[in-house]
């Protein structure tokens, strides 16, 4: 994988026996087994740098639960009140691994841009932040073990408004997963004046 960071991963018990952390000799690989109701599940935590389409450089963290084709679901940040993690929030936290996992599905998280290792300042919610977006969503289609009709967005916050602009020009998605995002910006503004 582009990028050649390597990933550590910590998280809280939810239920589940704490990971085993299972290191191979690629750059950038974390296979995480943990046994969840008497099964062992298991999840790939890779960094990918892919190109917005300009040049531009996107970073995107994703966990695979195997190899079996299966659908995806894209997780797309909020502003993390100036800290500027990106996806990675979503692999520190461990909801990367635990959607990936326990759905048996492929989970990735994107930087907007001017956050985590994607470039470009941030537009808040712009045209560079809907097309990294939309970079991670073709990312996402190309990969063998990710069925592209079964692809889901999901947006937090600033994230939410982004996907949801970035899903009109994506016809193909299963769902579209918005929370905490505003919608009405002149609404908005009005009830902050």
């Amino acid at each position: 994988a582009a990028g050649g960071r390597r990933l550590f991963l910590i998280w809280g018990d939810y239920g589940c026996t704490a990971p085993t952390v299972v290191f191979d000799s690629r750059p950038c690989r974390r296979i995480l087994t943990r046994r969840c109701n008497g099964m062992a599940a298991m999840s790939e935590v890779t960094e990918h740098t892919i190109d917005r389409g300009n040049g531009a450089r996107v970073q995107l963290f994703q966990a695979r639960a195997s190899d079996r084709r299966s659908g995806a679901i894209l997780f797309v940040h909020g502003n993390q009140g100036g800290l500027l993690l990106g996806g990675k929030e979503a692999v520190d936290d461990g909801s990367l691994v635990r959607f990936s996992s326990r759905l048996g599905v492929t989970a990735a998280a994107v930087s907007q841009p001017g956050f985590g290792g994607s470039d470009g300042p941030p537009d808040f919610c712009g045209p560079s932040t809907q097309q990294t977006i939309i970079a991670a969503l073709d990312f996402l289609r190309r990969q063998p073990s990710v069925d592209p009709e079964r692809i889901v967005l999901y947006g937090n916050s600033r994230g939410a408004v982004a996907s949801a602009m970035a899903a009109t020009k994506v016809p193909d998605l299963r769902a579209i997963i918005l929370t905490g995002g505003v919608y009405d910006l002149r609404d908005a503004y009005r009830k902050r004046s």
